[in-house]
C-alpha cells in the first residue's frame, strides 16, 4: 500500500516538485538535529517527525533514481562507515594499551 502511494505521488507531481521537497525536508531535518540533539531544547517529537518526514522524501526520490542504484550505493556507504568504526576502534584500543589501560 506505501509502495502504491509513493508511486502516484512520484507521477502525479514533476520531479522539479520533489527536489524542492527534499531540500525543505533537509533544511528541517538539520534544523531539528541541532535542536534536538545540539542544543537537547526538545523532546524528540519534532525530530522524529523530521526523520519520518525525510524517511518518505527519500523513498519519493529513490523511486526517481531507482532502487537499484540507490541499493548499491547505501552498500558502499554503510562499508565505508564499517571502515570508519573499525579504524577509531583500533586507534582508541591502542590509545588505551600506551596508556597501560588495556586488560
Amino acid at each position: 500500500m506505501m509502495r502504491e502511494l509513493y508511486r502516484r505521488v512520484v507521477d502525479f507531481w514533476p520531479v522539479h516538485a520533489h527536489a524542492w521537497d527534499a531540500i525543505d525536508e533537509c533544511s528541517r531535518l538539520s534544523a531539528s538535529v541541532a535542536v534536538s540533539l545540539l542544543r537537547g531544547r526538545s523532546s524528540g517529537a519534532g525530530l522524529a517527525a523530521a526523520i519520518a518526514d525525510m524517511e518518505v522524501i527519500c523513498e519519493r526520490l529513490r523511486m526517481i533514481v531507482g532502487d537499484g542504484l540507490v541499493d548499491i550505493e547505501k552498500v558502499e556507504s554503510l562499508q565505508r562507515l564499517q571502515g570508519r568504526l573499525v579504524q577509531e576502534e583500533q586507534r582508541v584500543a591502542a590509545l588505551g594499551e600506551q596508556s597501560g589501560d588495556a586488560p
